[in-house]
């Protein structure tokens, strides 16, 4: 059970980080999701483990499903690359890396790219 909070309290906390490195409504969306999971957990971890929480399947489930709804909005967007910015986030001065295909390096047999 520890390795699992350890987990959840990570993903948590990775979400907060990137929502605070790349703010946007992608990030913030993944951040509530994430932190809404963490509640809905709580919530059941209190309700069977300490004291009865009243009502606490309708807390749970409320909870559970903005959670995913929140981390499902998140990744409807194209993914970040790493010279791409985040959906609604400014546009980067940085310039753009050309994509080299392995036909263009004939002795490349591609496994480079698995490591």
């Amino acid at each position: 059970m520890l390795a699992y909070v350890v987990v959840l309290v990570a993903m948590a906390a990775q979400a907060f980080a990137r929502w605070r490195e790349h703010p946007s409504p992608v990030t913030q969306a993944a951040a509530i999701g994430a932190a809404l999971f963490v509640v809905s957990d709580a919530v059941l971890a209190i309700d069977r483990f300490h004291a009865r929480v009243p009502v606490a399947s309708l807390w749970i489930l409320v909870t559970y499903w903005l959670a995913q709804w929140g981390i499902a909005q998140s990744v409807r967007e194209t993914p970040p690359t790493a010279d791409a910015p985040l959906p609604g986030a400014a546009p980067s001065d940085a310039p753009r890396r050309e994509a080299v295909s392995p036909a263009a390096h004939p002795q490349s047999t591609g496994r480079e790219r698995m490591r």
